[in-house]
């Protein structure tokens, strides 16, 4: 029973040491919130776990009024972000040396875009130190010059620092606070840096590569994209504070309305080329009333971004986004699925700047935890966006100039086609011509009722073979021939039938004479003449003897029945001796005919001289 006792009395100590060990426990943390214990071996510290904040709406209460409120909150997650507010925002933490020796620490505020920063730090030895900080100041006012808000600190050994901020902004409310060694700093920075040069060059190499496409290709959609592409990189070089440092270190007021200028020109210069990119005249009529409503609200947050204030401007330019991104991006989707090739390389770009996107929004607005992941979510969308626009586009060239090739080849093929066919109408038509020219120069040569050659065919074919004959020293035969009684025909049965006797004679004297160098012409009246070269004068007599037998063996139907016909012949054949001499042949010639008709008609009649 003694041993039960002390056994129970045992436990019950037991269990009041160790209750008055939790409440102990409990004290301490209760103590120690608000404090961060800054390890010396640390490079980096986070103090966002261990800051409290106060409100203030009225943005009127001073350093020594916030100290004495005791409605401060501790700050929920490593990073103080409380998105759009109009109240002054106060933060405290006390930074606590536990090592024996000072140390020396960089206090950065990691979001560049704060109107009005203030910092007040008191050691527990020493002066205390103030700082007035923000992008309303010009950038060579700070205290360390640095795209983000840096101040020097010193932690007395064994002893704290009483941080107290104030921030007070028309920008999102975050305040990402970091403590720094300081060579832990630069390496970072240095790295940083790095990364941020690649990004920007980049975004740099594409906008040059894009301006001469733009200026070779003379295209309006090279022109929408690098306006985009220009408009991004200045809207993050500024989000990041980068434009501020290097840029216009000085021009606070353009510095504060940047950013919303350049948000408002890439979304009206992205909404401009997803339009041109993928056809947005396919597009039914209420996704084209999204996209000019999208135009004309970045429109207006632009100039809204010099005549409103920040707020407003900024919510107006993120509700045009809210409307355009999710229409753009259905539209591409339905030009993919209707198998536009270059939509597929737009949505993969899109999905990345749609979820950088939704990220910043959300971290903006305070619904996610500001961390290294939602500073780098734009960055590595807008680049991954642009490497696959660039793509798209290159895609896009490399088609073009495929088309155009097409074209080229269907234009040349189109030319040789149009070639072909005009020189065959040529040809056809210079055929054309050349007979018709045959046919007028026959037509100009030849008698028309008898359509032997005519009186002017006859002198010129005359003129030239005695020039021939001239030159060859060779005979040149003329034959005259007159038809019998041919005014008696005329007389008896008509014209008519002096017409038929007139055309027989053709007729048959054509018939006769096979070799092409011969010429059968009517000479005028109810005469003919025929030139026979290189034809002596028993030739000539051969060939007149031969013409007048088959004439008078030829009968010609008549009113009355067949009429018989007889010729006489005068002929000539010489050697001409003058170019003249077709004027004495034809003397010549007709001196013969005209004995022939006083012999008796029905005859030939030879002379081998000229008279």
């Amino acid at each position: 029973m003694l041993k039960t006792s002390r056994l129970l009395h045992t436990r019950h100590r037991a269990l009041r040491l160790l209750m008055l060990a939790l409440c102990c426990a409990c004290v301490c943390h209760a103590a120690l919130a608000g404090t961060l214990v800054v390890d010396p071996a640390a490079p980096r510290l986070t103090p966002g776990h261990h800051l409290d904040y106060l409100a203030d709406p009225g943005r009127s209460l001073s350093p020594s009024e916030v100290g004495r409120r005791t409605d401060w909150q501790p700050v929920r997650g490593e990073t103080a972000n409380f998105g759009y507010s109009h109240s002054a925002l106060w933060l405290r933490a006390k930074l606590l040396n536990p090592s024996p020796h000072p140390q020396n620490r960089l206090l950065e505020i990691g979001y560049p875009v704060l109107d009005k920063l203030q910092i007040w730090a008191q050691p527990s030895a020493g002066p205390s130190q103030a700082w007035l900080l923000g992008d309303k100041l010009p950038f060579a006012t700070r205290p360390i010059l640095h795209r983000h808000f840096l101040v020097p600190l010193t932690l007395p050994a064994n002893g704290s620092v009483d941080l107290l901020i104030r921030v007070e902004t028309g920008s999102s409310v975050q305040v990402p606070v970091n403590l720094w060694q300081p060579d832990a700093f630069r390496q970072h920075d240095e790295q940083t840096g790095l990364i941020l040069g690649m990004y920007f060059g980049i975004m740099l190499s594409m906008l040059l590569y894009n301006s001469f496409l733009c200026f070779s290709l003379r295209e309006r959609q090279y022109a929408w994209y690098v306006g985009y592409v220009a408009a991004i990189t200045v809207f993050l070089a500024s989000l990041d504070g980068l434009s501020f440092q290097y840029l216009w270190p000085n021009a606070t007021i353009w510095n504060d309305r940047v950013i919303v200028f350049s948000l408002a020109l890439t979304l009206f210069f992205g909404a401009l080329f997803a339009g041109s990119f993928l056809h947005i005249e396919r597009a039914g009529r209420g996704i084209r009333l999204a996209m000019r409503l999208t135009l004309a609200g970045s429109l207006a947050s632009a100039a809204a971004a010099f005549l409103t204030h920040y707020t407003i401007s900024i919510h107006l330019v993120e509700g045009c986004a809210i409307v355009c991104i999710p229409v753009i991006f259905s539209f591409a989707v339905y030009r993919a699925w209707q198998g536009y090739k270059p939509a597929r390389f737009y949505i993969a770009a899109w999905s990345f700047v749609l979820f950088s996107g939704i990220v910043l929004a959300l971290d903006k607005y305070g619904l996610i935890a500001h961390s290294a992941l939602t500073v780098v979510a734009v960055p590595i969308g807008s680049s991954m966006q642009i490497l696959l626009l660039s793509f798209a586009l290159a895609d896009r060239v490399q088609q073009e100039r495929r088309r155009r090739e097409d074209a080229r080849i269907d234009m040349l093929r189109m030319q040789q086609e149009a070639n072909t066919a005009l020189e065959l109408r040529v040809q056809a038509r210079t055929v054309e011509l050349m007979e018709a020219n045959i046919r007028l120069q026959e037509l100009t040569i030849t008698d028309a009722l008898t359509g032997a050659h005519n009186r002017r065919h006859f002198d010129e074919v005359l003129r030239q073979e005695v020039k021939r004959a001239l030159r060859s020293g060779d005979h040149l035969g003329l034959l005259i021939i007159d038809a019998d009684h041919f005014k008696r025909i005329n007389d008896t049965w008509g014209h008519p039938t002096g017409d038929a006797c007139l055309q027989a004679i053709a007729r048959v004297l054509q018939g006769e004479i096979h070799r092409e160098c011969d010429t059968v012409a009517r000479f005028g009246g109810e005469e003919f003449c025929l030139v026979l070269p290189s034809t002596d004068g028993d030739g000539v007599a051969h060939v007149a003897e031969k013409l007048r037998a088959t004439l008078e063996q030829t009968l010609i139907p008549g009113p009355q029945g067949p009429i018989r016909i007889t010729v006489s012949i005068g002929a000539v054949s010489v050697v001409p001796e003058d170019t003249d001499d077709d004027v004495r042949m034809l003397a010549t010639a007709d001196a013969a005919l005209y004995l022939a008709k006083q012999d008796g008609r029905n005859r030939v009649s030879v002379r081998r001289s000229l008279d």
